[in-house]
């Protein structure tokens, strides 16, 4: 059963919540950590704080590939639901997503071999948000108008989109 209008606007508002949440691994490492490091917090502290920061990433970025995936639950919110819009098809390999599964819901003989686990996060960070572009183009679009969220900042969400690429390739110190 294809989910109601209102249902689908809520969709579109967790979107955009969880795509805020995507980076958080990225601005604790690039902004807080100097931050916190310079009031001598102990390791791990910090380690703590960066491992919480890596797992809500991980799970937005599974959650946004999901979202664009044609599979899923029969309560599932997904991109294919809103009425003119294309989706990309989900971002992440195979092998990713297995990963990200298996690292955050299950203790297993390969999280404990890993560890800690080497994610490449800044580019599955982007390839989320470029995944991400068109959707949030398509809700400020007029096509999309009946599905947007009231009282959001869309605008921003898009802006945020366009950019993050170069702000984590100037923290990675890396051309464009």
């Amino acid at each position: 059963m294809k989910p109601s209008i209102p249902q689908l606007q809520c969709g579109a508002r967790d979107f955009c919540a969880v795509l805020d949440q995507a980076p958080t691994a990225f601005f604790w490492e690039s902004f807080f950590l100097p931050r916190f490091q310079r009031d001598a917090l102990s390791a791990d502290k910090l380690d703590n704080i960066y491992n919480a920061t890596i797992e809500s990433s991980l799970l937005s970025i599974r959650i946004l590939n999901d979202f664009f995936r044609a599979d899923g639950f029969p309560t599932d919110i997904k991109a294919h639901h809103y009425n003119g819009f294309s989706s990309p098809g989900e971002f992440l390999t195979s092998a990713e997503r297995t990963d990200i599964n298996k690292h955050l819901a299950h203790l297993t003989t390969e999280r404990a071999d890993a560890f800690p686990k080497p994610w490449p996060l800044y580019d599955l960070v982007v390839r989320a948000h470029n995944a991400a572009e068109p959707f949030i183009g398509f809700l400020l679009s007029p096509c999309g108008a009946g599905y947007r969220p009231t009282d959001f900042d869309l605008e921003s969400r898009l802006t945020m989109c366009r950019g993050l690429e170069s702000h984590v390739r100037a923290h990675l110190k890396q051309p464009k």
